[in-house]
């Protein structure tokens, strides 16, 4: 009786649920629409203005503070000042306040100019804004 018993149970087939097979698609294809979605309002940086522009101050003269203001794709702006990496396109590094984000302290004498890069993850991407100072005895 034991072996007829074994033999009723291991014939004994269950139905095949067909929606499991397709559930990981379905999901998939949900999770692709959603993110086309999402991506469609998404504003992109487009550029980034540095003010004061085109500037001449004297040696020593009083710190001034640099603005970075990024432009983007829907007509909006947004302050970058403290978002931005400052940075001057000569060794004269030393120029920038390290406390302040964008205050430039005129110590040396020269013509430079003035860099606001927004970093993004792939570096080739990176949005730079810029403008020009001469600092005069």
């Amino acid at each position: 009786m034991a072996r007829i018993e074994k033999k009723l149970f291991a014939r004994q087939r269950y139905p095949r649920v067909q929606s499991q097979r397709r559930a990981p698609w379905l999901i998939v294809g949900l999770v692709v629409i959603m993110f086309l979605i999402g991506c469609k309002d998404q504003k992109v940086l487009d550029s980034v203005t540095v003010t004061p522009a085109d500037q001449t101050l004297g040696l020593y003269s009083a710190p001034v503070q640099y603005t970075a203001t990024g432009n983007y794709s829907d007509g909006s702006t947004k302050d970058l000042t403290t978002t931005v990496v400052w940075s001057i396109d000569s060794t004269a590094d030393t120029l920038f306040s390290t406390a302040v984000k964008g205050l430039l302290n005129p110590n040396r004498e020269g013509s430079f100019i003035i860099l606001g890069t927004f970093k993004v993850t792939d570096s080739s991407s990176d949005v730079v804004g810029y403008t020009s100072l001469k600092i005069s005895p």
